[in-house]
């Protein structure tokens, strides 16, 4: 994995979206930022004017900051969440949690309720974002990341079995 890297993909709500992540992750947030991306709790955005900064001044400033881009063939996770939760019998609020340092995907381990796939995942593969949708009645909370490996599929963890 490249010390420093830049995750994008497209967001149905948002237009092109990237993700800094690595160890090195500032130096992909100096790329982003001198790319006139615009941040939002994490979640970076190209300008929705439709001028200025483009995916390719994207690519070359990152190369600058020796910063690696990768285009995920996958939808915004964020999205992918709140299309999960409309599918869901209760009221679901969603938010993206953006693990850019690898160690901080520990940081996901409280929302694990056994040692099943999605346990698997955080333990040896690299998750540098993911989604979580709390219940607004009772507070259960599930844990939406991307399947290592499978290009469309998803885990779900539920806190407390009590949703799934």
């Amino acid at each position: 994995m490249a010390e420093a890297q830049i995750i994008v993909s497209h967001s149905r709500e948002s237009g092109i979206v990237a993700i800094a992540s690595g160890e090195q992750y500032p130096w992909a947030h100096t790329a982003l930022a001198e790319s006139g991306l615009r941040r939002d709790d994490g979640v970076h955005h190209l300008p929705a004017d439709g001028n200025g900064t483009t995916v390719v001044d994207l690519v070359k400033c990152a190369k600058r900051h020796r910063t690696s881009v990768h285009t995920s063939s996958r939808r915004f996770i964020g999205d992918a969440a709140r299309d999960l939760a409309r599918q869901l019998p209760c009221q679901l609020d969603t938010s993206v949690e953006i693990c850019s340092h690898p160690a901080w995907q520990e940081d996901l381990v409280p929302w694990i309720w056994d040692s099943g796939e999605v346990g698997r995942a955080l333990q040896h593969e690299r998750i540098p974002y993911a989604a979580t949708l709390t219940g607004t009645v009772n507070g259960t909370t599930l844990l939406f990341v991307e399947r290592p490996g499978r290009q469309l599929d998803y885990l779900v963890e539920d806190d407390d079995s009590t949703l799934l």
